[in-house]
């Protein structure tokens, strides 16, 4: 059995997984637009994806890297060598090196070549034109993103032979929802009463739910984001009619990531109260109450954006509808209804339902304390 020194904690286990999951998806993304011509709407979309992914990889890397340095981790296992830990080092050192560059340097590539439309808003950006430039941050960025590949390409194989020894690496960072810490109690420790337990229960249950729904909804409504925008040609005026509806999307998605991290948080949460004496849980309950309310205030404040982004999209199709004389498609094309329009409409409502998802578990969870604690 490993001991709570032996494994990552849960949050960089976590992110490992996560940028992970990223880092191949990037890769699949790119492979795909770089298939397609550049005039392509195919094309438009996979390379707004990929400016998308590469700006979440490059905050989480940021975060993770933080979270590394103020958090030690666990040691290596005795049966690595010094070079074979040496080695880990460095290539665990030039991979947050190079998921922190591949974001700076496409960055830099974009401000010195032609300007974009990234989520349907062009890039208006500080540095002019240089075709120097922005042929060596081309070089740069495609350069990082080889060693990359080949980077984890020694981490797969490296993982491939800790595994041939069953020496425990992998199982360092692997995800598990069993709470190591229960092995640091101390003797005599009961543990809370069955009320508590049962409180805990609804926190990791129904946290979980939300959280995973949450997540889910969040990464289709990125996708549908991504694609609709990605078509958003503005029309004569420069101006494509669904401005306001993209804003309130945008913003609207932005207050789903504070709610999954809050939900994320109740999951931890459920943990630390069965680790607590009945004494100690009633005493923290105004501070659970404050948590909870927390997490009220942003579904409400959530549900209110994506309900203005529903509003403004419900608006944009009655104009548009009650308002499309002959010959307009050719006269001005954002005069018409799209099918763009339809999409940011149903990525506004899933964040409506998200949020409501949110406030409902939020609400049943404060029963639950009130009740119990």
């Amino acid at each position: 059995m490993h001991t709570p020194e032996s494994r990552y904690d849960f949050t960089s286990i976590l992110m490992h997984w996560l940028v992970a999951i990223l880092v191949f998806a990037q890769i699949a993304v790119i492979w795909l637009f770089y298939k397609l011509p550049q005039d392509a709407a195919e094309w438009h979309f996979y390379f707004n994806l990929h400016l998308f992914i590469g700006l979440i990889v490059f905050l989480l890397a940021v975060i993770w890297i933080g979270w590394r340095i103020t958090h030690k981790p666990p040691a290596y296992p005795d049966s690595l060598s010094g070079g074979e830990k040496f080695l880990a080092r460095t290539v665990y050192f030039f991979l947050y090196f190079c998921l922190v560059m591949l974001p700076v340097t496409g960055y830099f590539q974009l401000e010195y070549g032609t300007p974009i439309t990234f989520l349907g808003k062009p890039l208006y950006l500080w540095a002019e034109k240089n075709d120097e430039l922005y042929d060596l941050f081309n070089v740069l960025h495609k350069g990082l993103f080889f060693v990359l590949v080949a980077l984890l390409v020694v981490h797969l194989i490296g993982l491939v032979l800790q595994l041939s020894r069953r020496n425990g690496v992998f199982s360092r960072m692997f995800l598990s929802l069993r709470s190591q810490t229960t092995e640091l109690m101390l003797p005599g420790f009961t543990g809370p009463s069955p009320k508590y337990k049962y409180t805990s229960l609804n926190f990791l249950v129904f946290g979980t739910l939300a959280f995973l729904a949450q997540v889910l909804i969040a990464i289709v409504t990125i996708l549908l984001l991504v694609f609709a925008t990605s078509g958003n040609q503005p029309g004569p005026g420069g101006l494509s009619g669904n401005e306001a509806s993209i804003f309130w999307a945008q913003c609207g998605i932005i207050s789903m990531f504070v709610t999954i991290i809050y939900f994320y948080y109740t999951t931890r949460y459920a943990k630390k109260i069965n680790l607590k004496q009945d004494v100690e849980l009633h005493a923290h309950k105004k501070r659970t109450l404050y948590l909870l309310r927390f997490g009220l205030l942003c579904g409400f404040i959530g549900i209110i954006i994506s309900i203005l982004g529903v509003g403004a999209s419900v608006e944009l199709l009655i104009a548009k509808t009650i308002s499309q004389p002959p010959g307009i498609a050719i006269t001005d094309p954002s005069k018409i209804v799209r099918a763009l329009d339809v999409f940011v409409l149903v990525i506004n409502f899933a964040i409506v339902i998200a949020h409501f998802i949110g406030i409902v578990v939020s609400l049943w969870l404060l029963n639950r304390v009130d009740r119990n604690f």
